[in-house]
Formats: structure tokens, sequence, C-alpha cells
């Protein structure tokens, strides 16, 4: 479960960069069309370009694009917004020879939030491919962290036509998605019984002294109130890509994960 959290902004960075490498394969990018689309990324990095936004269902989303080449969907984990991959330079490094897109994805950023777990799971993973169908893009790498390693590897399992390859860091992949309810459980209570994420923080680093741990945690909470946190917990679990379908698919995956991951 420290999948759902932020690595050091070393390793993060390099653990993405090198994944993307690893897994870039020839792929069709935008298609051409005569309807009005939106505003052409720039060379400018994530930090600087401007926020976009579009609907997806009734959710609105914010998004930034940069770069040009072929097509890369940044997904960030739990508590994390699209600027962190300005932050650790892994979209400004990734955009010197890609198309970049960092989304918001919802309940986080500047996103729309919800406190209904069914506002979560699959619809994060639709919200993606609707991103696409929004900048006509046929097929697009996708890198996710921690969470949004679990929505890319849901999109790829459901819509592999869509994807070219993914990168899957730190992801918290459970054989199905009862195993995934069970891993969260202790979170879900700690958080509905006032506990916050201290728990958590010192499961994850025993040697984490109990002050760190609480400010971890009072951060965490400042990100992403208790309420929502706790819906976007009970909704990883649908996210769980269905066997048969991984079975099925033949989109190129990498998936990189700590030694020292719990």
């Amino acid at each position: 479960m420290r999948t759902l959290f932020r690595p050091p902004p070393g390793v993060a960075r390099a653990v993405a960069v090198l994944g993307l490498a690893f897994t870039v394969a020839g792929a069709g990018i935008a298609s051409c069309s005569a309807r009005a689309r939106p505003a052409a990324p720039t060379a400018v990095g994530l930090a600087t370009a401007p926020d976009q936004f579009f609907i997806s269902d009734d959710a609105r989303l914010r998004y930034r694009e940069a770069g040009t080449g072929e097509p890369v969907v940044l997904l960030h984990g739990m508590a994390q917004r699209l600027d962190d991959w300005a932050a650790n330079g892994v979209g400004d490094s990734l955009a010197l020879g890609y198309r970049v897109i960092a989304l918001d994805q919802r309940g986080h950023g500047r996103s729309s939030t919800f406190t209904d777990p069914a506002r979560y799971g699959t619809a994060m993973a639709d919200d993606v491919v609707r991103l696409l169908d929004r900048l006509h893009v046929r097929r697009a790498h996708l890198v996710g962290h921690s969470m949004g390693a679990l929505v890319a590897a849901n999109v790829a399992a459901r819509y592999p036509e869509r994807v070219a390859s993914a990168a899957l860091v730190a992801a918290p992949l459970y054989a199905d998605s009862a195993a995934d309810a069970a891993a969260m459980s202790p979170w879900i209570a700690n958080l509905e019984g006032g506990a916050g994420w201290v728990g958590f923080f010192r499961w994850l680093f025993p040697a984490m002294p109990a002050a760190a741990a609480e400010r971890a945690s009072a951060a965490q909470l400042a990100a992403i109130p208790p309420a929502r946190s706790i819906a976007i917990l009970r909704g990883l679990a649908a996210l769980t890509p269905p066997a048969e379908r991984i079975a099925a698919s033949r989109v190129p995956v990498l998936i990189a994960v700590g030694t020292g991951d719990p």
C-alpha cells in the first residue's frame, strides 16, 4: 500500500523516465479532424502551461500539455495533482521528445470532487479515454504512479486499442477486487475513526518518528479530506483489471516496484 503515496522526487523521475523508455512502442497518434479542437501544446513546461478543462460525464477535469511528438498521458497518485509531474521533473523531461498530457484525476487538484465511491473506480479510467477523445488522440502511452498506475492498468485492460504502452510505477495491483478491498480496509477504518493516516505511515516507514507521521498525516488530510479519501479508497477495488482482459491484452507493459515496498 506504499504505492498510494509519493516516492522521493529523484526516484520518481528516474523510474518513470526509464519506464517509458522501455515501453514506448510505435503507435498511431492523433487523427486529423476538421472540427475545432483544443489549443495545441507548446514548448513551455508543465509548470507554466495553461490550464485546460473538459467535461467527462458530469465531472469537470483539469489537464495541461507540453512538448510535441507521440502522446504520453501522466496519471498521478492519490493526494497528488498534475503539478507534481512538473515539480519532480518527470513531465518536462518527457516533454523534450513527447507530447505530454498531465491530468488532474477526479477528486484531486482542480478537478471535480465527490464523496460517493461510485464516482471513482472505473469512472477514473473512462476519464482518460474521454480525454484522448477530446484531443483526437487515437492511442497514447500511459505512465501512472501508484493510484494512477492502477488507473492506467484498467485503461490498458479495458481499452487496449487506445493504449500504445503502459509504465506502471509502484502500482497497487492485487489478485482481484476482493483482495484490493481487504488491503484498503484498515486505512479506511482509521480514517472513519479519526486516526487519519498516522498508522499507515508508521506501517509504511517503521523508522518514522511519531511526530513525523503526525505531520505527514495532517498534510495528507489537508490535500484530500477524510470523506473523499474514504470514497476514493473504496472505489479503487473496481479498478482491478479483470483477469480475462489481462490475459487477452497485448499492450506492452512495464511494472516497476521497489524491493522495500511492503
